[in-house]
Protein backbone atom coordinates (compact mmCIF):
# COMPACT_ATOMS: atom_id res chain seq x y z
CA UNK A 1 0.00 0.00 0.00
CA UNK A 2 1.43 3.39 -0.92
CA UNK A 3 2.82 5.82 1.46
CA UNK A 4 2.64 9.61 1.06
CA UNK A 5 3.72 12.20 3.48
CA UNK A 6 3.08 15.85 3.01
CA UNK A 7 5.45 17.60 5.15
CA UNK A 8 6.02 21.25 6.50
CA UNK A 9 2.87 23.22 5.09
CA UNK A 10 -0.34 24.30 6.66
CA UNK A 11 -3.28 22.53 7.05
CA UNK A 12 -6.68 24.40 7.09
CA UNK A 13 -8.83 21.36 7.75
CA UNK A 14 -12.26 23.21 7.23
CA UNK A 15 -13.48 21.71 10.17
CA UNK A 16 -13.49 25.39 12.15
CA UNK A 17 -10.53 24.86 13.97
CA UNK A 18 -7.85 27.08 12.95
CA UNK A 19 -5.08 26.61 10.56
CA UNK A 20 -1.79 24.10 11.91
CA UNK A 21 1.10 25.15 10.29
CA UNK A 22 4.28 23.40 9.99
CA UNK A 23 1.93 20.38 9.52
CA UNK A 24 2.73 16.51 8.35
CA UNK A 25 0.17 14.83 6.27
CA UNK A 26 0.35 10.91 6.46
CA UNK A 27 -1.48 9.12 3.52
CA UNK A 28 -1.90 5.79 3.47
CA UNK A 29 -3.39 4.38 0.16
CA UNK A 30 -6.49 6.14 -0.17
CA UNK A 31 -7.17 7.69 2.62
CA UNK A 32 -5.39 10.43 5.48
CA UNK A 33 -3.69 8.33 8.22
CA UNK A 34 -2.90 10.92 10.47
CA UNK A 35 -2.35 14.63 10.54
CA UNK A 36 -0.51 16.87 12.86
CA UNK A 37 2.32 19.11 14.19
CA UNK A 38 5.64 17.85 12.46
CA UNK A 39 7.29 15.57 14.77
CA UNK A 40 4.37 14.14 16.35
CA UNK A 41 3.36 12.80 13.24
CA UNK A 42 5.73 9.49 12.49
CA UNK A 43 6.98 9.22 8.76
CA UNK A 44 7.24 5.63 7.72
CA UNK A 45 10.71 4.32 5.81
CA UNK A 46 9.96 4.44 2.22
CA UNK A 47 7.05 7.24 2.29
CA UNK A 48 7.49 9.70 -0.22
CA UNK A 49 7.61 12.99 0.45
CA UNK A 50 5.70 16.04 -0.72
CA UNK A 51 7.25 19.39 0.79
CA UNK A 52 4.99 21.89 1.36
CA UNK A 53 6.51 24.22 2.96
CA UNK A 54 5.35 27.80 2.04
CA UNK A 55 2.27 26.53 0.91
CA UNK A 56 -1.36 25.72 2.37
CA UNK A 57 -3.19 22.20 2.02
CA UNK A 58 -7.29 22.34 1.71
CA UNK A 59 -9.22 19.46 1.09
CA UNK A 60 -10.65 19.17 -2.30
CA UNK A 61 -12.34 21.51 -3.68
CA UNK A 62 -16.32 20.64 -4.65
CA UNK A 63 -18.32 22.38 -7.19
CA UNK A 64 -21.80 21.97 -5.61
CA UNK A 65 -23.55 22.94 -9.67
CA UNK A 66 -22.35 21.80 -13.23
CA UNK A 67 -23.19 20.75 -15.98
CA UNK A 68 -20.32 17.84 -17.44
CA UNK A 69 -21.25 17.74 -20.97
CA UNK A 70 -17.86 16.38 -21.77
CA UNK A 71 -15.49 13.92 -20.76
CA UNK A 72 -12.69 15.33 -21.48
CA UNK A 73 -13.53 18.13 -19.15
CA UNK A 74 -13.44 15.76 -16.17
CA UNK A 75 -9.40 15.83 -15.97
CA UNK A 76 -9.81 19.99 -16.06
CA UNK A 77 -11.42 19.87 -12.74
CA UNK A 78 -9.21 18.11 -11.31
CA UNK A 79 -5.89 20.18 -12.64
CA UNK A 80 -8.05 22.93 -10.55
CA UNK A 81 -7.80 21.05 -7.19
CA UNK A 82 -11.90 20.47 -7.79
CA UNK A 83 -12.15 16.65 -6.60
CA UNK A 84 -16.16 16.58 -6.39
CA UNK A 85 -18.41 17.89 -8.76
CA UNK A 86 -22.40 17.72 -8.47
CA UNK A 87 -23.71 17.83 -12.02
CA UNK A 88 -27.85 18.76 -11.53
CA UNK A 89 -29.15 18.56 -15.35
CA UNK A 90 -27.24 16.08 -17.76
CA UNK A 91 -28.18 13.11 -20.11
CA UNK A 92 -28.52 9.92 -17.62
CA UNK A 93 -26.77 7.71 -19.90
CA UNK A 94 -24.01 9.81 -20.56
CA UNK A 95 -23.16 10.57 -16.59
CA UNK A 96 -23.46 6.95 -15.73
CA UNK A 97 -21.15 6.06 -17.93
CA UNK A 98 -18.15 8.25 -17.16
CA UNK A 99 -18.79 7.72 -13.58
CA UNK A 100 -18.23 4.64 -14.82
CA UNK A 101 -15.05 5.01 -16.20
CA UNK A 102 -14.26 7.10 -13.66
CA UNK A 103 -14.36 4.04 -11.10
CA UNK A 104 -12.46 1.63 -13.37
CA UNK A 105 -9.70 4.46 -14.25
CA UNK A 106 -10.28 5.06 -17.98
CA UNK A 107 -10.60 8.89 -17.26
CA UNK A 108 -9.01 10.73 -14.35
CA UNK A 109 -11.44 13.02 -13.22
CA UNK A 110 -13.53 14.09 -10.13
CA UNK A 111 -15.71 12.64 -7.89
CA UNK A 112 -18.92 12.91 -9.86
CA UNK A 113 -22.18 13.02 -8.24
CA UNK A 114 -25.35 13.97 -10.42
CA UNK A 115 -28.97 13.93 -10.53
CA UNK A 116 -29.75 12.97 -13.95
CA UNK A 117 -32.58 15.19 -16.45
CA UNK A 118 -33.86 17.98 -14.75
CA UNK A 119 -37.96 17.44 -13.78
CA UNK A 120 -40.27 19.88 -14.98
CA UNK A 121 -43.50 21.34 -15.76
CA UNK A 122 -45.21 20.23 -19.15
CA UNK A 123 -44.05 22.11 -21.07
CA UNK A 124 -40.38 21.83 -20.09
CA UNK A 125 -38.05 25.05 -20.72
CA UNK A 126 -35.47 22.58 -22.08
CA UNK A 127 -35.83 19.77 -24.28
CA UNK A 128 -33.59 17.12 -22.32
CA UNK A 129 -36.05 17.86 -19.65
CA UNK A 130 -38.39 14.78 -17.97
CA UNK A 131 -41.87 16.75 -18.32
CA UNK A 132 -43.91 16.06 -15.35
CA UNK A 133 -48.08 17.29 -16.18
CA UNK A 134 -49.16 16.17 -12.97
CA UNK A 135 -48.59 15.61 -9.55
CA UNK A 136 -49.35 11.70 -10.70
CA UNK A 137 -46.29 11.80 -13.06
CA UNK A 138 -44.31 12.70 -10.09
CA UNK A 139 -43.85 8.54 -8.34
CA UNK A 140 -42.83 6.90 -11.83
CA UNK A 141 -40.07 9.82 -12.76
CA UNK A 142 -38.37 9.47 -9.46
CA UNK A 143 -38.45 5.82 -9.08
CA UNK A 144 -37.12 5.55 -12.32
CA UNK A 145 -34.20 7.93 -11.55
CA UNK A 146 -33.82 6.73 -8.28
CA UNK A 147 -33.10 3.09 -9.10
CA UNK A 148 -30.97 4.57 -11.93
CA UNK A 149 -28.47 5.57 -9.26
CA UNK A 150 -28.95 9.29 -8.89
CA UNK A 151 -27.84 11.02 -5.74
CA UNK A 152 -30.67 13.65 -5.96
CA UNK A 153 -33.47 15.12 -7.72
CA UNK A 154 -33.31 18.91 -9.34
CA UNK A 155 -36.59 20.43 -10.63
CA UNK A 156 -36.52 23.18 -13.31
CA UNK A 157 -38.18 26.42 -13.61
CA UNK A 158 -41.43 25.57 -15.03
CA UNK A 159 -42.11 23.14 -12.63
CA UNK A 160 -45.85 24.32 -10.62
CA UNK A 161 -45.94 24.08 -6.96
CA UNK A 162 -48.36 21.27 -6.72
CA UNK A 163 -45.56 19.05 -8.89
CA UNK A 164 -42.61 20.15 -6.85
CA UNK A 165 -44.67 18.79 -3.71
CA UNK A 166 -45.33 16.06 -4.83
CA UNK A 167 -41.54 15.48 -6.11
CA UNK A 168 -40.17 16.36 -2.53
CA UNK A 169 -42.71 13.84 -0.74
CA UNK A 170 -41.15 11.34 -3.20
CA UNK A 171 -37.79 12.24 -2.94
CA UNK A 172 -37.74 12.60 0.77
CA UNK A 173 -39.25 9.16 0.73
CA UNK A 174 -36.28 7.09 -0.99
CA UNK A 175 -34.13 9.10 0.90
CA UNK A 176 -33.08 11.51 -1.52
CA UNK A 177 -32.96 15.50 -1.59
CA UNK A 178 -34.34 18.01 -4.14
CA UNK A 179 -32.59 20.66 -5.48
CA UNK A 180 -34.40 23.52 -7.85
CA UNK A 181 -33.92 26.13 -10.23
CA UNK A 182 -37.04 28.49 -8.85
CA UNK A 183 -39.49 29.52 -11.54
CA UNK A 184 -42.97 29.42 -11.50
CA UNK A 185 -42.50 28.05 -7.64
CA UNK A 186 -41.61 30.76 -5.45
CA UNK A 187 -38.88 29.99 -2.77
CA UNK A 188 -40.37 30.55 -0.09
CA UNK A 189 -43.42 28.26 -0.97
CA UNK A 190 -40.84 26.02 -2.35
CA UNK A 191 -38.99 26.05 1.12
CA UNK A 192 -42.38 25.24 3.32
CA UNK A 193 -42.86 21.98 0.85
CA UNK A 194 -39.01 21.07 2.65
CA UNK A 195 -37.00 21.79 -0.89
CA UNK A 196 -33.45 21.26 0.09
CA UNK A 197 -31.58 23.72 -1.92
CA UNK A 198 -31.88 26.68 -4.08
CA UNK A 199 -30.00 27.10 -7.19
CA UNK A 200 -28.70 30.36 -8.37
CA UNK A 201 -29.20 33.49 -6.15
CA UNK A 202 -30.37 35.65 -9.15
CA UNK A 203 -33.80 33.13 -10.05
CA UNK A 204 -33.99 31.58 -6.55
CA UNK A 205 -34.77 34.96 -4.60
CA UNK A 206 -36.62 37.17 -7.32
CA UNK A 207 -40.01 36.82 -6.67
CA UNK A 208 -39.49 38.24 -2.69
CA UNK A 209 -37.15 40.94 -3.81
CA UNK A 210 -37.49 42.69 -6.90
CA UNK A 211 -40.47 45.18 -7.22
CA UNK A 212 -43.98 44.24 -8.27
CA UNK A 213 -43.33 46.72 -11.18
CA UNK A 214 -39.94 45.43 -12.30
CA UNK A 215 -41.44 41.70 -12.14
CA UNK A 216 -40.72 39.37 -15.05
CA UNK A 217 -42.60 35.56 -15.57
CA UNK A 218 -39.68 32.80 -16.50
CA UNK A 219 -41.85 32.40 -19.25
CA UNK A 220 -40.71 36.03 -20.43
CA UNK A 221 -37.46 34.60 -21.99
CA UNK A 222 -38.96 33.06 -24.81
CA UNK A 223 -41.15 36.14 -25.43
CA UNK A 224 -38.89 39.26 -25.34
CA UNK A 225 -35.75 37.14 -26.42
CA UNK A 226 -32.51 36.59 -23.54
CA UNK A 227 -30.81 39.90 -24.63
CA UNK A 228 -33.93 42.19 -23.46
CA UNK A 229 -35.22 39.63 -20.81
CA UNK A 230 -31.81 39.83 -19.13
CA UNK A 231 -30.98 43.53 -19.48
CA UNK A 232 -34.58 44.03 -17.79
CA UNK A 233 -34.15 41.62 -15.08
CA UNK A 234 -30.71 43.12 -13.99
CA UNK A 235 -32.26 46.25 -13.85
CA UNK A 236 -34.77 44.59 -11.57
CA UNK A 237 -32.46 43.42 -9.16
CA UNK A 238 -30.48 46.67 -9.35
CA UNK A 239 -33.39 48.57 -7.84
CA UNK A 240 -34.49 45.37 -5.67
CA UNK A 241 -36.20 45.93 -2.26
CA UNK A 242 -34.56 43.56 0.35
CA UNK A 243 -36.49 45.14 3.46
CA UNK A 244 -40.00 44.32 2.00
CA UNK A 245 -41.67 41.37 3.98
CA UNK A 246 -41.35 38.91 1.48
CA UNK A 247 -37.43 39.76 1.18
CA UNK A 248 -36.76 39.55 4.92
CA UNK A 249 -39.17 36.11 5.28
CA UNK A 250 -37.54 34.06 2.58
CA UNK A 251 -34.01 35.26 4.56
CA UNK A 252 -35.98 34.29 7.56
CA UNK A 253 -36.62 30.83 6.53
CA UNK A 254 -33.51 30.31 4.69
CA UNK A 255 -32.01 30.21 8.31
CA UNK A 256 -34.38 28.32 9.94
CA UNK A 257 -34.54 25.98 7.71
CA UNK A 258 -30.89 26.00 6.72
CA UNK A 259 -31.20 25.75 3.29
CA UNK A 260 -29.20 24.50 0.95
CA UNK A 261 -28.15 27.89 -1.34
CA UNK A 262 -25.82 27.66 -4.27
CA UNK A 263 -25.78 31.13 -5.55
CA UNK A 264 -23.60 30.59 -8.66
CA UNK A 265 -22.18 33.98 -8.80
CA UNK A 266 -19.86 33.22 -11.25
CA UNK A 267 -22.09 32.57 -14.15
CA UNK A 268 -24.39 36.13 -13.72
CA UNK A 269 -20.64 38.05 -13.32
CA UNK A 270 -19.88 36.76 -16.95
CA UNK A 271 -23.02 38.47 -18.30
CA UNK A 272 -22.28 41.84 -16.96
CA UNK A 273 -18.62 42.00 -19.06
CA UNK A 274 -18.45 43.77 -22.30
CA UNK A 275 -15.82 41.64 -24.57
CA UNK A 276 -13.54 42.64 -27.49
CA UNK A 277 -12.42 40.61 -29.69
CA UNK A 278 -9.80 38.48 -28.35
CA UNK A 279 -10.91 36.25 -25.68
CA UNK A 280 -7.33 33.66 -25.76
CA UNK A 281 -6.72 33.73 -21.91
CA UNK A 282 -10.31 32.73 -21.09
CA UNK A 283 -10.70 29.95 -23.54
CA UNK A 284 -7.23 28.66 -22.30
CA UNK A 285 -7.53 24.91 -21.38
CA UNK A 286 -10.74 24.72 -22.27
CA UNK A 287 -11.79 22.04 -24.55
CA UNK A 288 -12.65 23.19 -28.15
CA UNK A 289 -15.79 22.70 -28.06
CA UNK A 290 -16.96 24.83 -25.01
CA UNK A 291 -14.97 27.93 -26.48
CA UNK A 292 -16.72 27.92 -29.56
CA UNK A 293 -20.25 27.38 -27.78
CA UNK A 294 -19.31 30.11 -25.41
CA UNK A 295 -18.19 33.14 -28.58
CA UNK A 296 -21.40 32.36 -30.52
CA UNK A 297 -23.94 31.67 -27.14
CA UNK A 298 -22.79 34.91 -25.52
CA UNK A 299 -24.50 37.06 -28.00
CA UNK A 300 -28.02 35.63 -27.48
CA UNK A 301 -27.95 37.51 -23.54
CA UNK A 302 -26.10 40.81 -24.67
CA UNK A 303 -26.30 41.14 -28.23
CA UNK A 304 -28.73 44.14 -28.47
CA UNK A 305 -27.36 45.95 -24.94
CA UNK A 306 -26.38 49.28 -24.87
CA UNK A 307 -24.21 50.90 -22.43
CA UNK A 308 -26.92 51.95 -19.54
CA UNK A 309 -27.77 47.96 -19.98
CA UNK A 310 -24.40 46.90 -19.00
CA UNK A 311 -24.18 49.90 -16.45
CA UNK A 312 -27.51 48.42 -14.85
CA UNK A 313 -25.99 44.57 -15.19
CA UNK A 314 -23.01 45.47 -12.96
CA UNK A 315 -25.34 46.94 -10.56
CA UNK A 316 -27.90 44.19 -10.18
CA UNK A 317 -24.82 42.04 -9.87
CA UNK A 318 -23.46 44.04 -6.84
CA UNK A 319 -27.06 43.21 -5.23
CA UNK A 320 -26.33 39.55 -5.77
CA UNK A 321 -23.40 39.90 -3.72
CA UNK A 322 -25.25 41.99 -1.27
CA UNK A 323 -28.24 39.55 -1.17
CA UNK A 324 -25.80 36.53 -0.50
CA UNK A 325 -23.79 38.65 2.35
CA UNK A 326 -27.11 39.11 3.89
CA UNK A 327 -28.11 35.54 4.02
CA UNK A 328 -24.50 34.71 5.17
CA UNK A 329 -24.41 37.20 7.83
CA UNK A 330 -28.06 36.03 9.46
CA UNK A 331 -26.24 32.26 9.08
CA UNK A 332 -27.47 30.40 5.83
CA UNK A 333 -26.31 28.23 4.18
CA UNK A 334 -24.35 29.04 0.88
CA UNK A 335 -22.69 26.45 -1.33
CA UNK A 336 -20.12 27.14 -3.91
CA UNK A 337 -20.99 26.32 -7.64
CA UNK A 338 -20.42 27.40 -10.87
CA UNK A 339 -22.60 26.81 -13.44
CA UNK A 340 -19.65 25.25 -15.57
CA UNK A 341 -19.32 25.15 -18.36
CA UNK A 342 -22.16 27.83 -19.60
CA UNK A 343 -20.83 30.85 -21.11
CA UNK A 344 -17.21 31.83 -20.20
CA UNK A 345 -17.67 29.30 -17.20
CA UNK A 346 -14.34 27.32 -17.29
CA UNK A 347 -14.50 23.66 -16.00
CA UNK A 348 -12.14 23.88 -12.67
CA UNK A 349 -11.02 27.73 -12.70
CA UNK A 350 -14.35 29.01 -12.52
CA UNK A 351 -14.91 27.87 -8.80
CA UNK A 352 -11.86 29.85 -8.10
CA UNK A 353 -13.49 33.05 -9.01
CA UNK A 354 -16.47 31.74 -7.17
CA UNK A 355 -15.07 31.47 -3.87
CA UNK A 356 -13.44 35.32 -4.36
CA UNK A 357 -16.87 36.32 -5.14
CA UNK A 358 -18.38 35.07 -2.07
CA UNK A 359 -15.56 36.76 0.00
CA UNK A 360 -16.49 40.08 -1.84
CA UNK A 361 -20.47 38.91 -0.88
CA UNK A 362 -18.90 39.02 2.88
CA UNK A 363 -17.89 35.38 3.22
CA UNK A 364 -14.61 35.58 5.01
CA UNK A 365 -11.90 33.34 2.99
CA UNK A 366 -11.97 30.56 5.28
CA UNK A 367 -15.79 30.29 5.46
CA UNK A 368 -15.79 30.19 1.80
CA UNK A 369 -13.26 27.71 1.19
CA UNK A 370 -15.67 26.10 3.77
CA UNK A 371 -18.62 26.53 1.39
CA UNK A 372 -16.67 24.46 -1.28
CA UNK A 373 -15.28 21.46 1.03
CA UNK A 374 -17.01 21.08 4.05
CA UNK A 375 -20.59 22.08 3.94
CA UNK A 376 -20.95 20.36 0.01
CA UNK A 377 -19.68 17.14 1.14
CA UNK A 378 -22.24 17.36 4.20
CA UNK A 379 -24.85 18.39 1.57
CA UNK A 380 -24.07 15.38 -0.49
CA UNK A 381 -24.08 13.18 2.78
CA UNK A 382 -20.20 12.30 1.87
CA UNK A 383 -18.76 13.92 5.25
CA UNK A 384 -17.45 10.85 6.24
CA UNK A 385 -15.64 10.36 2.83
CA UNK A 386 -14.44 14.09 2.35
CA UNK A 387 -14.48 17.52 2.63
CA UNK A 388 -12.07 17.73 5.32
CA UNK A 389 -8.82 16.74 6.56
CA UNK A 390 -9.15 13.92 9.26
CA UNK A 391 -7.68 10.94 9.44
CA UNK A 392 -9.85 7.89 7.91
CA UNK A 393 -11.20 10.41 5.62
CA UNK A 394 -10.13 10.20 1.69
CA UNK A 395 -6.94 11.41 1.04
CA UNK A 396 -8.71 14.09 -1.18
CA UNK A 397 -6.68 17.30 -1.15
CA UNK A 398 -5.01 19.94 -2.70
CA UNK A 399 -1.69 22.11 -1.81
CA UNK A 400 -1.42 25.84 -2.90
CA UNK A 401 1.41 28.02 -2.87
CA UNK A 402 0.58 30.96 -0.57
CA UNK A 403 -1.97 31.50 2.09
CA UNK A 404 -5.72 31.67 0.46
CA UNK A 405 -7.24 32.14 4.17
CA UNK A 406 -5.44 35.42 3.77
CA UNK A 407 -5.50 35.94 0.30
CA UNK A 408 -8.34 34.25 -1.01
CA UNK A 409 -6.47 34.37 -4.48
CA UNK A 410 -4.39 32.07 -3.79
CA UNK A 411 -6.22 29.48 -4.11
CA UNK A 412 -5.80 29.75 -7.62
CA UNK A 413 -2.05 29.03 -7.66
CA UNK A 414 -2.84 24.96 -7.36
CA UNK A 415 0.06 23.12 -7.02
CA UNK A 416 -0.45 19.42 -6.15
CA UNK A 417 -3.70 17.90 -5.80
CA UNK A 418 -4.84 14.47 -4.61
CA UNK A 419 -7.91 12.62 -4.91
CA UNK A 420 -8.15 9.42 -3.08
CA UNK A 421 -4.43 9.47 -1.90
CA UNK A 422 -3.30 9.27 -6.12
CA UNK A 423 -1.45 12.23 -6.72
CA UNK A 424 -3.03 13.25 -10.23
CA UNK A 425 -1.43 17.29 -10.93
CA UNK A 426 1.66 18.63 -9.78
CA UNK A 427 2.24 22.33 -10.99
CA UNK A 428 -1.11 22.84 -12.58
Amino acid sequence: MSLIAITGGTVFDATGKPPLPNATVLIEGARIKAVGPAGQVGIPDGAQLVDARGKTILPGLVDMHVHVRAADSLPVYLAHGVTAVRDVGGNLDDLLRWRRWLRDGIVAGPHLFFCGPALDGQPPFNPGSVALSSPEDAPPAVERLARAGVDGFKCYMRTPPDILRRVIAEAHAGGLPVTSHLGLTTAIDAIEMGLDGIEHCAQGAYHHVVRPEDFMHADQRKELGLDVFWARFFAGWARADFNQPGARRLVDLMVERQTQFTPTLVVTEQMTIQRGESDEEETRGVPTVFAKEWRSGMAIFNQKWKDEDYRWAREGMGRFKEFVGLVHKAGGNALAGTDAPIIYVAPGRSLHRELELLVESGLSPAEAIIAATGKPAKALRQEREFGTVEAGKLADLVIVDGDPLRRIQDVRAVAVVLRAGRMLALGA
